[in-house]
């Protein structure tokens, strides 16, 4: 890693002040919505071991595991609508999916040289807060249902 590049970036970005605010909380944002979808592929794939263990004997029942490790967000919640039933949960974490689309559009603008009044950057960083605050609570109540799914009778083991 280039140290001196990275000092210089991190100059730059101070004297941009709060344009760089939001860039570093936007880069925060889509990290977090990284782990959503690395939570949602643990509890699907937890969910499917279950299947398969429950089933084991009575009916063939094959999942393939590295379909998870390849799916987008939006087929990872329509994969964990199948094995879950909170539907309170399912729609907040829906409504993140243009959200987070959003954010990673707002961030590209500025390096394309379209150029944002102080007006645009102050509601993107407003948005970008509310965003991260629903982000927080959907990431809240996705850890519970892996912590019940993984503590349910005849549990599946693995990750």
């Amino acid at each position: 890693m280039d140290t001196k590049a990275v000092v210089r970036r991190l100059g730059r970005g101070a004297e941009r002040g709060f344009d760089f605010n939001e860039e570093s909380r936007a880069f925060n944002l889509l990290a977090h919505f990284q782990l959503v979808e690395l939570s949602l592929k643990v509890y699907i794939g937890t969910a499917h071991r279950l299947i398969a263990a429950r089933v084991d004997g009575l009916m063939p029942y094959n999942f393939d595991e590295r379909s998870l490790e390849r799916a987008p967000l939006e087929r990872l919640l329509s994969m964990f609508k199948v094995v879950n039933s909170n539907g309170p949960l399912q729609k907040r974490l829906a409504g993140l999916v243009d959200k987070r689309n959003d954010v990673a559009h707002q961030m590209l603008l500025p390096h394309f040289g379209v150029p944002r009044r102080h007006a645009d950057i102050r509601r993107c960083h407003d948005e970008l807060k509310a965003v991260q605050e629903s982000l927080d609570r959907a990431m809240k109540f996705l850890a519970r249902e892996i912590v019940s799914l993984k503590e349910a009778p005849g549990r599946a083991s693995g990750p």
